[in-house]
């Protein structure tokens, strides 16, 4: 629509060689408007125009040329002296001019068609040109037309645009510890000072909690000398007051027959056990068959091994073993009869468990020697010392322990009625072991023994 405000006036100017009377029609909101009816006009005519202080709507109008000649059109629109020219064109014979709200102006031919058309007519508007109540403002109303109102509810307007908030049931002032309400508009509709904290903590480690009441409740620090941790159960609905507690396996959520280990970050994680062994949940550990070798198994002290040496069960405990392989006896060798020459071979070697010792000799000649009846070895350096049995050993020439021996012509030949036994030297310095045959050409000798070593 064209909006004409006070003392604004829309004109209509024709010319043309021989001007004739054009008709026109207006349609406008009812208002103070003067001159503002249909008729025809020749030259220049004032179509309408806004005496009063209110705002005149101009709908539409429109002009018609029934003459052959052309007529110029020429729409203005202005107040007295500051006419602004909105829209021209020419107007062939039957053609018509019309302005349109909301489709501005256009010009068709006799037959209807268009030959031209414009959106809309512009004026600049000045805030002066409104007559308007003080403090009031302009809004739409129900009639999408602007009415005078003034501005009221939660603010109003000064006529200097400050606007000023509608003040609250809330008296201005400072509050302390500020209780508040505040609407869905943001406002605050209700303050009051609200009450302090009243600590009751009174000494270290002491933890404040709410209570059921509900208020601050005081938990005393934990002053033993137990490690204990922070225990809360709820019923699924509501909570309970916290209370110190030592921390529990069943605190701990860990997988079925799982075991915390620390990893790589040095954080516990839940992993099974595995590789040599396996765990229950009730904390037995299983050593996979074949598991355990001998580099896993503990080192024992040089030449022991591990027996149970009880008439019971028991844990096995280290005890002696020598296993000493065959060397060259170099002792010393005493005949009784004439002795055989240039030995071959002469060889040893013992072994030991516990207090038990087995020491095995032999010597082969190659000249036999003449009438022996007993051949006596110095007992080897290396050989543990015989233990006095019943008292025997302490003393020269004592006999402690007895074996078996053979002095022969031949290695081949079989051993007769032979035997051997370990005395106390003739000196009761040391211990050797004597050989008994029955006369012999002696090529050959050797024993077997055992004795005590502890």
């Amino acid at each position: 629509m064209i909006i004409l405000p006070k003392s604004q006036f829309l004109w209509v100017n024709l010319e043309g060689a021989s001007v004739s009377p054009c008709t026109f029609t207006i349609s406008y909101l009812v208002g103070d408007i003067y001159n503002a009816n249909d008729g025809s006009t020749s030259g220049a005519t004032l179509v309408a125009m806004n005496k009063g202080g209110g705002i005149v709507h101009v709908f539409n109008f429109s002009i018609r040329n029934p003459n052959v000649a052309n007529h110029t059109v020429t729409i203005s629109k202005g107040q007295e002296g500051q006419s602004i020219i909105q829209f021209s064109c020419v107007l062939q014979e039957g053609d018509i001019m019309n302005y349109e709200d909301g489709s501005g102006l256009s010009v068709t031919d006799s037959n209807g068609n268009l030959k031209t058309t414009t959106s809309s007519i512009s004026l600049p508007l000045s805030p002066t040109d409104i007559s308007l109540a003080n403090t009031h403002i302009i809004v739409g109303n129900a009639s999408n037309v602007g009415a005078d109102v003034a501005m009221s509810g939660d603010a109003t307007i000064a006529n200097t645009g400050a606007v000023t908030l509608a003040n609250t049931a809330v008296t201005p002032a400072s509050y302390t510890l500020a209780n508040i309400t505040v609407d869905s508009k943001g406002r605050v509709t209700a303050a009051a000072n609200g009450t302090a904290l009243v600590n009751p903590m009174t000494t270290l480690g002491d933890i404040i909690y709410e209570s059921a009441t509900p208020s601050p409740t005081r938990l005393a620090g934990n002053i033993t000398t137990t490690r204990k941790f922070l225990r809360q159960t709820g019923t699924g609905a509501i909570s309970a007051a916290p209370e110190w507690d030592t921390l529990l396996a069943a605190d701990i959520p860990l997988t079925d027959t799982n075991l915390l280990v620390g990893n790589a970050s040095n954080v516990a994680v839940s992993v099974a056990l595995s590789g040599d062994a396996t765990l229950a949940n009730t904390g037995a550990l299983t050593i996979a068959n074949n598991a355990v070798t001998y580099a896993k198994l503990q080192q024992g002290a040089a030449q022991t091994i591990l027996v149970n040496n009880t008439n019971a069960t028991a844990n096995f405990a280290e005890t002696p073993f020598y296993d000493v392989p065959l060397a060259t006896y170099s002792g010393t060798i005493t005949w009784n009869g004439t002795a055989p020459t240039t030995i071959i071979s002469q060889q040893y070697a013992w072994s030991r468990i516990g207090g038990w010792t087995s020491l095995t000799l032999a010597v082969v000649y190659t000249n036999a020697g003449v009438t022996n009846t007993t051949v006596t070895f110095t007992l080897p350096p290396d050989c543990p010392t015989p233990a006095t049995i019943a008292g025997l050993g302490a003393n020269a020439n004592e006999v402690m322990y007895m074996g078996t021996g053979k002095i022969e012509a031949t290695i081949t030949t079989a051993p007769g009625n032979n035997r051997s036994y370990i005395r106390k030297n003739a000196a009761n310095n040391g211990y050797e072991v004597v050989v008994i045959s029955a006369s012999a050409s002696a090529k050959v000798a050797g024993f077997t023994i055992q004795y005590r070593n502890s």
